[in-house]
């Protein structure tokens, strides 16, 4: 999440943009590049409660296998990011989109496996 912010601030720093605003008005290409950066840091923010909360319960009954999927959705949310910034035309036909489904699928199935053990359904 460093990393994104990283981003974000440079590219804030890069078009002149202040706070409040979330997003760069304008037609400008400073304004376009700097709002595809904002939507790359803002789509990492939208799922990182879910996949935290996810990340603590799945990683109770089974952690390595959580950190893995963590790693991935860490590592293909930066390059996403990244993507986004850069190509934002092409940014869901890039492998990082599936790396972060798939990293989000790990700690979401062990989050229920470990609920189903803990409530002894089965």
């Amino acid at each position: 999440m460093r990393e994104k912010a990283k981003l974000k601030g440079d590219a804030e720093a890069e078009a002149r943009f202040s706070y409040p605003k979330t997003y760069a008005e304008g037609f400008t290409d400073e304004s376009y590049e700097f709002n595809c950066v904002q939507r790359g840091h803002q789509h990492a923010l939208e799922t990182y409660p879910m996949f935290l909360t996810l990340s603590v319960i799945g990683g109770l009954s089974f952690p390595v296998t959580v950190a893995a999927g963590g790693a991935l959705w860490n590592y293909a949310r930066l390059k996403w990011a990244e993507g986004y910034a850069i190509k934002a035309d092409k940014r869901y036909s890039h492998w990082s989109s599936r790396g972060i489904w798939t990293g989000l699928f790990v700690p979401l199935v062990a989050s229920i496996v470990t609920a189903v053990k803990i409530t002894g359904l089965v």
